[in-house]
């Protein structure tokens, strides 16, 4: 989903999920949606993540 397609769904300003998708990312060490993709490919869809991968 897009950023503006999560506000809208949780009826937040586009400008909140903006922030809260940069957040996200930053945690996880990650610049793009397609690097949060591949993390969850690697660790299969039934793992369960209580500390995820930082890249390095």
């Amino acid at each position: 989903m897009s950023n503006r397609d999560i506000a809208k769904r949780l009826v937040i300003s586009k400008r909140t999920a903006d922030t809260h998708i940069e957040n996200i990312f930053s945690k996880l060490g990650f610049n793009s949606r397609d690097q949060v993709v591949a993390m969850i490919t690697e660790l299969g869809k039934d793992a369960v993540v209580t500390d995820p991968p930082r890249r390095q």
